[in-house]
């Protein structure tokens, strides 16, 4: 078991190395168990490309790859909290920026302040205003940004729509998306697709139809207290997300899923690009 109860954290942001955070803690034993959720094939590709550049600059160390499969995270997160609150913390670990972070991790003192090395390498100076301030509390960073996605993409396949006679525009509110739905349901065509069977696509999709429904200063007010769960606007997404789940069928491997994407005979898929 080791003997400190804060650690490293690994955050999905922009890529950047982890040479600084890692060499601190492999001095002791030559060892350092990183525990993350980066297990389908090009995720663990990625993770493997920056073990293996590590190792490069210190031979000789012993990587424990503590991954954890399934859901997204939704897998890892319990066995991370076990560990946290049992005082056997992994080295360094994955989590998103924010209120995940800075709620779960960060005020529960699971952590350890990052200023030094954010300062030698001027990630001040270099990264979005935004992304910082996500990683910060109390005048201090928290967490090293390793990878970006973005997990608002809708897919469509061209091919499908135009036989149902869908043509896509510059844009697509939600009504006419809801209508070419039932035009191609109509057709015996599946409308809708999500990347995953856990239940962690079904709640991207409602947060990304909350997001586009109230706007960026909208989910800011809901996330900040100032907007409540129960505001009407919420309450007409949560009807929206209803009707929307109608239309779509899962798909049971993401990265068998990913390989077929917009050629497998279903119009639109719900799919982040990470």
């Amino acid at each position: 078991m080791k003997d400190k109860t804060s650690s490293l954290v690994i955050s999905s942001a922009l890529l950047l190395s982890l040479t600084a955070p890692f060499t601190a803690l492999a001095q002791k034993d030559h060892k350092l168990e990183v525990f993350s959720w980066w297990t389908s094939g090009g995720e663990a590709a990625a993770l493997n490309a920056l073990f293996q550049d590590y190792k490069e600059r210190d031979p000789g160390v012993q990587i424990v790859n503590a991954a954890v499969a399934g859901g997204g995270g939704s897998a890892a997160r319990p066995i991370l909290q076990t560990r946290l609150s049992g005082g056997n913390p992994p080295d360094t670990w994955q989590v998103h920026p924010g209120w995940e972070l800075l709620g779960q991790y960060v005020d529960a003192g699971y952590c350890e302040p990052l200023n030094d090395i954010y300062q030698s390498e001027d990630w001040l100076k270099v990264l979005p205003g935004k992304l910082t301030e996500m990683v910060s509390k109390n005048g201090k960073q928290w967490c090293v940004l390793t990878g970006v996605h973005r997990g608002n993409d809708l897919w469509y396949n061209k091919k499908v729509l135009n036989k149902a006679g869908i043509k896509i525009g510059d844009s697509l509110g939600i009504d006419e998306f809801l209508s070419d739905c039932e035009k191609l349901k109509a057709a015996g065509i599946t409308p809708l697709a999500i990347g995953d069977s856990g239940i962690w696509t079904n709640a991207e999709l409602f947060e990304n139809t909350l997001a586009g429904a109230v706007g960026s200063a909208g989910w800011e007010a809901l996330f900040s207290g100032k907007m409540a769960f129960d505001d009407p606007k919420v309450k007409k997404v949560a009807q929206i997300y209803a009707k929307l789940i109608q239309y779509e069928i899962r798909i049971m491997q993401l990265s068998a899923g990913t390989r077929g994407q917009g050629h497998d005979g279903r119009a639109l898929r719900f799919l982040p690009n990470w």
